[in-house]
């Protein structure tokens, strides 16, 4: 089998970063030939397979053809007669446009290694403006390396696609919101976002930043869901990110952000009773780790340690004990007034 190691894994290797994940590809084969080898089809219509033992993926080199606009607007040509460089000239970036074969010797025919030691996030061919999603993921590979600039060639390139009726508008919001979760892996999140708002991307996909929409993924210590998260402790307007389809336990805290962070970021914390209306939204009473994640999400602040202790508190509060030979009319009011002398326990320590 002719076959090759490609995209991340060479890069990763040539950036001396841990290689998380190996794709391949495979030349001069067929899918009836891939399947008699043991190999399992994934879907009827796309020529990559699983291997039998170590479930990775080996692809057919292919090339494709813009058909149409948009994101699906493509024609996937698969032939044994495809070679290798003809594969590696559909890539995006010629930081991925590196095969390895079988014995480590590297095939570079676009010039990728040059822009690893230049640090040079570049496009491999023209062909680049054909997929809208690449301005997304070039946007991911900034805030992955940030040490790297975008090739002002294929910054334009993005701002075309940008400014093309249609495409970035054609991409799916599940599709669009995968690229926002995979970018905030990454500790430079923020550059995701300035790298979009310089081509001209939010606009194109419906988003508008508040001017400090960034200030506060910068914290290196924040995990992907807080690093996502604290951003929208300094937006405006949620409605555009909501309409992305973010999963519901990410939607929910977005927009508890955004309905809390005035009582949560106040340098002096408000009356108990507000202390306790700011908590029944946190919801730390069903929802703990949801609520931790949301106080550690917020910018810097000395009161910060106290909402974490408030949550901790309001889980750890015995209600039984609380309503303990009470009638069910009055139950309701001996759990808000327990909260509350809990508060005031906590407020006074």
């Amino acid at each position: 089998m002719d076959l090759y190691l490609v995209g991340g894994a060479v890069r990763d290797q040539l950036l001396g970063t841990p290689v998380t994940e190996k794709d391949y590809v495979v030349v001069g084969e067929s899918p009836e030939s891939m399947i008699k080898l043991g190999f399992k089809q994934v879907g009827k219509d796309f020529p990559v397979f699983l291997h039998p033992e170590t479930n990775e993926e080996y692809a057919l080199a292919r090339k494709e053809r813009k058909t149409s606009v948009g994101y699906h607007g493509f024609e996937m040509e698969v032939a044994t007669t495809i070679t290798l460089e003809e594969d590696l000239l559909r890539r995006d970036l010629t930081i991925n446009a590196i095969a390895q074969d079988a014995s480590g010797k590297l095939i570079d025919p676009y010039g990728g290694q040059k822009d690893v030691q230049g640090k040079l996030l570049r496009h491999v061919s023209d062909a680049f403006v054909e997929d809208p999603l690449r301005v997304l993921r070039i946007a991911r590979f900034q805030a992955y390396l940030p040490s790297f600039s975008i090739h002002p060639d294929t910054l334009q390139l993005m701002r075309t696609i940008s400014q093309t009726p249609d495409e970035l508008g054609s991409l799916p919001t599940e599709r669009i919101w995968l690229e926002v979760y995979k970018a905030a892996k990454h500790p430079r999140f923020d550059l995701f976002w300035t790298t979009l708002k310089d081509c001209g991307a939010l606009t194109a996909i419906g988003l508008q930043l508040s001017p400090t929409f960034a200030d506060n993924i910068k914290t290196s210590q924040l995990d992907d869901i807080m690093r996502m998260l604290s951003a929208f402790w300094h937006q405006d307007d949620i409605s555009g990110f909501l309409k992305l389809s973010p999963p519901s336990n990410i939607a929910d805290s977005m927009k508890i952000i955004h309905d809390q962070k005035t009582v949560l970021l106040l340098d002096v914390l408000p009356p108990e009773v507000d202390v306790l209306a700011a908590l029944k939204r946190l919801d730390p009473f069903r929802r703990l780790s949801r609520a931790l994640t949301i106080i550690n999400s917020m910018p810097n602040s000395a009161n910060k340690p106290t909402w974490l202790k408030l949550c901790d508190t309001m889980n750890t509060l015995d209600i039984s004990a609380v309503i303990q030979g009470s009638k069910p009319h009055e139950r309701q009011n001996l759990i808000e007034q327990a909260r509350l002398k809990a508060i005031h326990t906590v407020l006074n320590r």
